[in-house]
C-alpha cells in the first residue's frame, strides 16, 4: 500500500492490542507514510481529548508514525473528515511504481458474485480482490494463478497446479478501469469457476504472467527476529525464543500459512518451517512476518524475518490439466 490511516478513538484507552498490533504489521513493511486520525472527540471533553493526543503521541514513538500529524475528527458529525482527505491528496507523497516489471497480485479476498439461480449464460467468472505489488494489469491480459490447487498423490506426497484465466474486468470500488497499477485494492474479474472464489477461497494466491510467478514452497527457512515484548498485551510480556514442534502462522504476502517449527538455529537467528496446509508462493529473501498460537483460534504477532535460499519447493504438476488452463495448447 501507499501509505495508511491509523485511527484511534479518543474516548478508548491507546493503543488498543489491536491498534498496537497492527501498526507493528505496517512498519514491518517499511511502510513509513501514515495520517494519525483522533476520532470520535465529540464524545469527550477538551482535557480528556488533550491527554488523548499525549497517549496517541506516546504510542507512536519509535514508529513510523512517529512524525505524522494527529488529526483531531468526528467521523458521525463529518467534523475535519475534509482536512483529513487535504491532507492525503497534498502531504502524503505518491512512491515510485516500476510499471515495467511484471504484474504481481496479492489475494485478500475471493468472491463468486453470482445470485442463487442465476442462467449458465449469464453466470459470472470468479472475481479476487487485492493488491497489486508490481507492474501493470489489463483487461485481457492472460494470468497464472499459483499455488492454484493442491492435489495429493497416491503415496500421501502433495504437488500443485497452477490455475490460468483472462483478465475481464477491473474495478477500484465500484469504478470500472482498463488497466491497474500498485496502490489500493482492486478486483479482478477471471474466466475461472465462480466455486473457486466462493467464501474467500482463493485468498493468499498470487496473480502474474505465465511464467514470471515466484516459486511454490512447502518448507520454508526464515532468518527472524523476535519482538522483545509481546504486541497488543496490556502486560507487554516477554516474548520468549521459539521451539521446535511450535505452530505458528507465517505471513507471506497476502497469505497467512498454518506451519509447524521443525527446527531452530537460534544462534544463526533462523527457523525451518513446515507448512502442514497450504503451501506459499513467494520469492527468496522476501520479508515475512509470523505469529505464535495463543489459546483457541488465537495468534499473536512474535516475529519478523526473510526467507532465506534453503526453502524446499512444492512439486508442481507434471502437465496442464485442461479444465484448468482454458488455453489453446492445454485444450
Amino acid at each position: 500500500m501507499d501509505a495508511a490511516v491509523l485511527v484511534v478513538a479518543a474516548n478508548e484507552e491507546c493503543p488498543r492490542p489491536q491498534t498496537a498490533e497492527h501498526l507493528a504489521a505496517a512498519d514491518l513493511m517499511n511502510l513509513g507514510r501514515y495520517v494519525v486520525i483522533q476520532n470520535k472527540v465529540d464524545l469527550v471533553s477538551e482535557e480528556d481529548a488533550r491527554k488523548s493526543y499525549l497517549d496517541i503521541r506516546t504510542f507512536t514513538q519509535g514508529t513510523g508514525a512517529e512524525r505524522s500529524p494527529v488529526i483531531p475528527i468526528s467521523a458521525q458529525l463529518g467534523y475535519n473528515v475534509d482536512v483529513v482527505c487535504q491532507y492525503i491528496v497534498e502531504q502524503v507523497p505518491e512512491p515510485e511504481h516500476n510499471l515495467s516489471l511484471p504484474p504481481l497480485l496479492n489475494v485478500i479476498r475471493s468472491f463468486d458474485v453470482n445470485k442463487p439461480g442465476a442462467p449458465f449464460e449469464e453466470l459470472k467468472g470468479a472475481v479476487m480482490g487485492g493488491v497489486l505489488e508490481s507492474g501493470l494489469l489489463r483487461i485481457g491480459q492472460r494470468i497464472e494463478i499459483r499455488p492454484g490447487l493442491i492435489r495429493a498423490k497416491e503415496d500421501g506426497s502433495r504437488y500443485y497446479q497452477p490455475l490460468y484465466s483472462r483478465v475481464v474486468s477491473l474495478l477500484s470500488d465500484t469504478n470500472p478501469l482498463t488497466h491497474a497499477i500498485p496502490g489500493g485494492l482492486i478486483g479482478v474479474g477471471t474466466l475461472l469457476d465462480p466455486s473457486l472464489g466462493k467464501n474467500d477461497g482463493l485468498v493468499g494466491q498470487v496473480v502474474g504472467v505465465e511464467g514470471s510467478l515466484p516459486e511454490v514452497f512447502q518448507e520454508v527457512e526464515v532468518k527472524y527476529r523476535l519482538f522483545r515484548r509481546l504486541i497488543g498485551t496490556a502486560e507487554g510480556e516477554k516474548v520468549e525464543e521459539m521451539k521446535a514442534k511450535e505452530n505458528v502462522l507465517l505471513h507471506v504476502g497476502g497469505n497467512s500459512a498454518v506451519g509447524v517449527v521443525t527446527a531452530v538455529k537460534a544462534k544463526t537467528h533462523r527457523l525451518i518451517i513446515k507448512l502442514t496446509h497450504m503451501p506459499i508462493c513467494a520469492r527468496e529473501d522476501q520479508r515475512v512476518a509470523f505469529s505464535r498460537h495463543a489459546g483457541k483460534d488465537h495468534w499473536r504477532l512474535v516475529g519478523f524475518g526473510r526467507l532465506t535460499r534453503n526453502c524446499r519447493r512444492m512439486p508442481r504438476a507434471a502437465a496442464a490439466d485442461p479444465l484448468l488452463d482454458p488455453s489453446p495448447t492445454a485444450l
